[in-house]
């Protein structure tokens, strides 16, 4: 289903600073390699989130679906060294990939994987969030903002996906 008209979806490729080859890597074999590579969080997302972290000055964001770890790796770039990235994923097979990746990455040391239910490793989290994006299960997105929402700090962003 499209959404946006191709000509305006390239145009903003094309005018989006481009991601590290480690993303580039990542995203080319997350289609050869995981069902429905479609899903990842793509250069032009991806760029947005980065910049919204920078934006509140993130020190801690939470995501909802981590996947192949494109968008997990792109915001963890924008945090301070010391800043962490908690990401909640259920699926084996993409924890494995993400953490491959996550990794090689310097980045990679700030980001946090829980595995199980994000609703059930929501509810084992302490402190406030600066930012959290929401892009898991979009038939459980609503549980997921409820649940998110008392860990943003004022001031923060929930963006769901």
């Amino acid at each position: 289903m499209d959404f946006i008209d191709e000509k305006i979806e390239q145009y903003a490729f094309d005018h989006t600073s481009e991601e590290s080859d480690l993303l580039r890597r990542l995203e080319e074999e997350t289609y050869q390699k995981l069902e429905i590579p479609h899903m990842t969080t793509g250069r032009v997302e991806a760029q947005l989130l980065k910049l919204l972290a920078r934006l509140v000055g993130a020190q801690r964001i939470l995501e909802i679906g981590t996947f192949g770890g494109y968008s997990a790796l792109s915001m963890a770039e924008a945090l301070p060294e010391g800043g962490t990235l908690v990401t909640c994923e259920m699926d084996p097979v993409a924890i494995t990939f993400a953490r491959k990746y996550f990794s090689e990455s310097p980045h990679g040391k700030k980001i946090t994987l829980l595995e199980g239910p994000a609703l059930e490793s929501i509810k084992t989290l302490t402190g406030s969030f600066d930012m959290a994006f929401i892009d898991a299960d979009k038939e459980n997105y609503s549980n997921y903002y409820e649940a998110v929402l008392p860990l943003i700090r004022p001031g923060g962003i929930d963006r769901g996906g």
